[in-house]
């Protein structure tokens, strides 16, 4: 079954590992009975997937999280050294709600993001994995909207312009780096994107005003 994993009752959840708006915003509209924070191992956090539906537009689009293997960091002007994680949320939902969520989900992910499956930890001092099996979508290199590698200073120049259906680009960073501080997460490169944008200091008021309305926050 995917995404089980856990204990005693929580091993019959299905589990979705959220590590962008995620995080602040599980799916609208279903009922998660159990939540934890947590990382994923051998996995690193970085805004180099672009969107055109969210938080951008086509040929002007924005940038959002994915998340990339070691080998795929290089070109970003960072050093990578020890294990990488990441941290993020952990939803745990009954299975009469699975085959529902899971179909929203793959709606929701469909700018570029595949489904996979993750081992979830609740602390570093756990020698074994919390959740076995959570949901991922991870968007890969190799999908159209993928923008990276881009330096940290590249990524702040185009969130800080960047606007879509969903609202404004620099909104979706904000909220993801308040999301981390409350569950004390470690996210250099977020943090500095967070304090690079602010020093642009994009407001509403300078973006484009973009119509529609899309379901989610992404």
């Amino acid at each position: 079954m995917v995404g089980q994993g856990g204990e005693g009752e929580e091993s019959d959840l299905l589990w979705i590992f959220g590590y962008g708006s995620l995080i602040w915003k599980p799916p609208e509209g279903f009922h998660h009975v159990a939540s934890t924070a947590g990382f994923i191992t051998g996995w690193e956090r970085r805004f180099w997937q672009g969107s055109t539906d969210h938080r951008g537009l086509p040929g002007a689009p924005g940038l959002v999280a994915t998340l990339l293997r070691r080998d795929r960091l290089e070109g970003d002007g960072e050093e990578h050294a020890g294990e990488i994680f990441c941290w993020g949320m952990a939803y745990g939902y009954g299975h009469e709600e699975s085959v529902r969520l899971l179909q929203y989900l793959d709606f929701r992910e469909k700018n570029g993001y595949e489904r996979t499956e993750v081992d979830v930890w609740t602390a570093h001092t756990d020698k074994d994995a919390k959740i076995k099996g959570a949901v991922l979508y991870v968007a890969t290199p190799d999908n159209y909207e993928y923008c990276g590698p881009l330096t940290n200073a590249q990524c702040a120049e185009q969130i800080a312009r960047s606007v879509g259906p969903s609202g404004p680009n620099f909104e979706y960073l904000y909220n993801l780096a308040e999301a981390l501080r409350h569950i004390k997460a470690e996210d250099p490169h977020v943090y500095d994107l967070e304090e690079r944008v602010k020093e642009i200091g994009p407001t509403k008021d300078t973006l484009p005003q973009v119509g529609g309305a899309f379901v989610g926050d992404g």
